[in-house]
């Protein structure tokens, strides 16, 4: 996402000012270490079944729009005269 600044903030008073955001690499390493020590991370039941579910739901959404393809496909041909 981008953000578009208007002409008369500069990046001195802008509240997410350069001069706030510069750190140290070491420091920057410190905190992206304390914030994957925060995350979450699911179980591994929990990745099997929205793996499991991820599949099933595009298997439907494949047959579903593969069924209505040729639904509309034979009512089309039917519509012109071409089938049979």
């Amino acid at each position: 996402m981008a953000y578009v600044l208007s002409r008369d903030i500069t990046p001195s008073t802008h509240p997410h000012s350069l001069r706030k955001m510069a750190k140290s690499p070491a420091q920057f390493v410190r905190e992206v270490r304390q914030e994957i020590r925060r995350v979450v991370w699911p179980t591994r039941r929990e990745v099997l079944l929205s793996t499991v579910m991820v599949l099933l739901l595009a298997t439907f959404v494949a047959i579903f729009l593969t069924l209505t393809d040729q639904l509309v496909s034979t009512a089309i041909q039917y519509i012109i005269g071409v089938a049979g």
